[in-house]
């Protein structure tokens, strides 16, 4: 089975060392840090769970892509049940953490990619879905934790870009 234990997922984050910056700080250590080891808690949930028989049916779910169970969250649904599945794992989480497990937005990435690289390589003759599909796998393979993130650009020079655009 594809499916790290949450030891192994935290000992996996001190083999990568990411590249993390609060409030224009590098993040030393995610996993002392008293912000990001909440994040980390969390994901540690979802691979808990994932080996848990209580929850299996919410946290994982058959891959034909590597043949094998994977963790939900790094599944692209395939059905209407698989969806509905989908919901009920992203209410679970929330309902038994009460706050994000940090996986959704990586998840929820797995799906536009999925069908924006099938419509491009159709409509475009390009060649990006097999190229994700084959970064799919070695995601399930792997069982890793695929985050998304959202930056907002701020500071002097972002407001100069403003003025520019409003001035004439």
């Amino acid at each position: 089975m594809a499916l790290m234990t949450p030891e192994q997922f935290e000992e996996s984050l001190k083999d990568v060392k990411p590249r993390v910056f609060m409030n224009g700080k590098r993040v030393e250590n995610v996993l002392e840090n008293k912000n990001t080891r909440t994040v980390v808690e969390a994901n540690k949930a979802s691979y808990e769970w994932a080996l848990d028989p209580r929850y299996k049916d919410i946290m994982t779910c058959y891959s034909p892509l590597i043949d094998d169970v994977v963790n939900r969250y790094t599944y692209v649904s395939a059905s209407n049940e698989d969806l509905v599945k989908k919901a009920e794992a992203g209410t679970f989480t929330a309902e038994m953490l009460g706050t994000c497990i940090y996986r959704c937005v990586g998840y929820d990435a797995f799906h536009s990619l999925a069908a924006t690289t099938w419509e491009m390589d159709k409509d475009l003759g390009t060649k990006y879905n097999p190229r994700f599909l084959e970064y799919l796998k070695m995601v399930q393979t792997k069982d890793l934790s695929v985050a998304g993130a959202l930056t907002e650009p701020r500071g002097r020079g972002q407001d100069q870009h403003q003025r520019r655009i409003r001035e004439p």
